[in-house]
């Protein structure tokens, strides 16, 4: 009894320690520094969309590090603040190959180099449409990453529909979740 105890002291603890950065974070962001997004090499971004979902929810707020990229290479896993060649705005995706990779999904499944990709983080009730489904194999050209959304169904900002991405068109890498709705998610580590 001591010791569940001592657990959830602890866990209620740790929740606090994360509610209370994200706050002070937000609150430093929002009053410090008026119309200027990027701090210290860290931004603060929302998506209203369901592209990341399960792993970001819409509506929650993301703690972009803009620094991540300028000694340290993007690697698979990574999820990166992008924008495409010829399109307006940034986009949300998971980086899924890197330059020099081959890359093809055959039945809802992503092979990286002819090895299936265990993806924990795609929900399979969100791999039924075609683009899903299948796609040809191709190779990621060097300095380019291949990136999606986890929900793949309604990932239509991916490298699936408007190529891959050049490193020096990503803006940060997504580090934590630093505000949502549901309460235990602030803090999460992405």
């Amino acid at each position: 009894d001591a010791d569940m105890g001592q657990d959830r002291r602890s866990a209620v603890s740790n929740g606090m320690m994360k509610w209370a950065f994200a706050t002070i974070f937000f609150l430093v962001t929002v009053t410090s520094f008026g119309n200027s997004r990027t701090v210290m090499g860290f931004d603060r971004v929302s998506m209203s969309v369901p592209v990341m979902e399960p792993e970001i929810m819409p509506g929650e707020q993301l703690l972009v590090n803009t620094w991540a990229y300028q000694s340290d290479e993007p690697q698979r896993g990574d999820i990166v603040i992008h924008a495409f060649s010829g399109q307006k705005g940034v986009f949300l995706n998971r980086i899924i190959a890197i330059g020099g990779d081959t890359i093809e999904i055959k039945e809802g499944s992503v092979y990286i180099n002819g090895v299936c990709k265990k993806e924990g983080y795609v929900r399979r009730e969100n791999v039924t449409k075609a683009e899903s489904i299948h796609m040809p194999s191709l190779i990621v050209p060097l300095d380019h990453y291949f990136v999606m959304g986890d929900n793949r169904d309604k990932s239509f900002g991916d490298s699936r529909f408007n190529g891959s991405v050049h490193l020096n068109q990503i803006k940060g890498k997504a580090t934590c979740i630093l505000y949502s709705q549901r309460f235990s998610r602030l803090g999460t580590k992405l």
